[in-house]
This record gives structure tokens, sequence and C-alpha cells, in this order.
């Protein structure tokens, strides 16, 4: 009888606790403003991928989830619409890039962009998929 009744209850504790992970993991986090956020870290786009390409692991722990300010020269712009854009800076890589998605968008600031002048992203890093990506972006400069 007492060995049935602790089999209840761990069942019971797993069914709470298997609840509470699925919670965790199913709901949304709320997206960030990068507008008020503060940076954690500036740091140039070539510099930033080659920590990446060097050592993964090592770059995720020092820059994923983090606001960063990545400076670099324009490479491309990717328009989809007026809000999906992307913007690619030069990482000196042969296959690489950092690849930073816009969030805050002013139509002035895209049409002002040339290929291969200096810039400023502010944005999220969320790692590393042949390139860095920066989300969440904003134009700084």
């Amino acid at each position: 009888f007492t060995m049935k009744k602790y089999m209840y209850y761990a069942i019971g504790i797993a069914i709470v606790i298997g609840s509470i992970v699925a919670y965790k993991m199913l709901t949304p986090k709320p997206e960030i403003d990068i507008t008020e956020a503060s940076s954690e870290l500036t740091i140039n786009a070539s510099k930033l991928y080659n920590d990446f390409s060097e050592n993964e692991t090592t770059a995720n722990k020092e820059y994923a989830g983090k606001v960063l300010e990545v400076k670099g020269i324009l490479k491309k712009v990717e328009k989809e619409g007026t809000q999906n854009i992307q913007l690619s800076l030069d990482a000196e890589a042969d296959l690489g890039s950092v690849i930073c998605n816009l969030q805050v968008v002013k139509s002035e600031e895209i049409e002002g962009l040339e290929i291969g002048e200096p810039i400023t992203i502010k944005g999220v890093c969320t790692g590393y998929l042949f390139d860095v990506v920066i989300d969440h972006g904003m134009i700084i400069i």
C-alpha cells in the first residue's frame, strides 16, 4: 500500500515539473525594444566573425543573446517589402559576413545607404550559421 502511495506522489511530482518546463519552453519571450536597450559591447564586424569562426562555443558564451554595437563596412542591402530589411557587413572573410536583420527602419535611412560605407548597427547577437546573425537591429551611424 505505501509503495503505491509513493508511486502516485512521484507521478504527480513528475507531471507538475513537466508542466512547468513545458510552460517555460513554450511561452514566447517578449520582443526587445532595441531603441531602449543599452549596448553591452562595441565590436568590429571582422573580429566578431573571426571569433565565431575560430571557436563557436566560446563566442556564443561571449556574444549570444547580448546587445552589441557592430561596426563594419556595408557589403549588401536586401529588402523584402518595407519591414523586412537585412544588411550585410563585410567580415573580411571569403565565405561569411555579419548579417543584420533590422527591427527599426526609417525609409530615409535605407535610401541613404551606400555599399562600401562604414556603418554601425545595434542589435542582439543570435549566433552563427555560416554568417554571424544580429537580430532586432537598428542603424546607429
